[in-house]
């Protein structure tokens, strides 16, 4: 990629590193106690410790495909940010991210049911997931 001109290469690796940067504003996490009072009123069971917020944000952070206790990680060292917050260990911040997304699944077995109907007509295994392989394929190519 010559362009003909002279590049800097100390702006341009800054301007990468620059682009990996998470910018976060702390006055969110003001509101930490507020937030998890509201959640939890008139809630019944056991009352939740961490606000939504924390959650979707840790959720939006598991999108870079890190582990459960590298995103603990990264909360507790944001917890020494607010007073009196604790970091949620990696079992919690499991069941918070994935609980509730079983619908997703059953939409899309529900879905291929209907469009492909109940049988394959294979009787192997392999030859069976290759033939819902290949339906699935051929009918949303993209």
């Amino acid at each position: 990629m010559f362009s003909g001109f002279p590049v800097n290469w100390s702006v341009y690796n800054d301007s990468l590193v620059r682009r990996g940067e998470i910018l976060l504003d702390f006055g969110v996490l003001e509101g930490w106690d507020l937030e998890v009072k509201r959640i939890n009123t008139g809630r019944r069971g056991r009352p939740l410790t961490y606000p939504k917020f924390l959650i979707k944000l840790l959720a939006s952070i598991g999108l870079l495909h890190l582990p459960y206790t590298q995103i603990e990680g990264f909360t507790r060292g944001l917890s020494k940010y607010v007073e009196g917050s604790a970091a949620p260990d990696s079992t919690t911040l499991n069941r918070r991210l994935t609980y509730g997304l079983r619908w997703i699944a059953e939409s899309a077995f529900s879905w291929m049911k209907r469009v492909f109907g109940k049988y394959v007509t294979t009787k192997k295994r392999e030859s069976m997931i290759r033939e819902i392989t290949l339906n699935v394929f051929l009918y949303n190519p993209f």
